[in-house]
């Protein structure tokens, strides 16, 4: 017999995990304002987002960090290095959520036809979480 340490809670005699984690990784390029209407629904057992993103050609320079944690965000554009393979991979951190039906919601982030245009306005959703850096600001 052994004790169990770590994140677990003991509830009735049953143990269970204090907190479900869920990988979705995607490499059709996600459309920002599903993204934006995925997390802006994010359930309060949601409690942690973190990885990054691919928005195909409405940026196609940048892949985006990122970082919610409770009702925070943030995304951080970075250029993608030469040969990165172009893809998003989040992981979602949560108690009591819904893993298999946050994953379908997720994946059907997915832009439908990934390589056409993207208007100029789909990516106003996640660039108020962008934060710009301070011109006042010193080392």
């Amino acid at each position: 017999e052994h004790d169990e340490h770590g994140e677990h809670e003991e509830h009735d005699g049953h143990l269970h995990s204090a907190y479900d984690s869920l990988s979705v990784e995607s490499e059709v390029p996600l459309d920002p304002r599903r993204l934006m209407a995925f997390l802006d629904s994010r359930p309060e057992g949601l409690y942690r987002i973190k990885g990054y993103v691919d928005f195909g050609a409405a940026d196609t320079r940048n892949k985006y960090t990122v970082h919610a944690v409770g009702r925070f965000l943030r995304f951080s554009p970075e250029l993608w290095t030469p040969g990165e393979p172009r893809l998003s991979r989040l992981v979602l951190i949560g108690a009591g959520i819904d893993a298999p039906r946050l994953s379908k919601e997720l994946t059907a982030c997915a832009q439908d036809a990934p390589h056409t245009y993207a208007d100029e306005h789909s990516m106003w959703g996640v660039l108020r979480y962008v934060q710009e850096p301070q011109d006042n600001e010193r080392l």
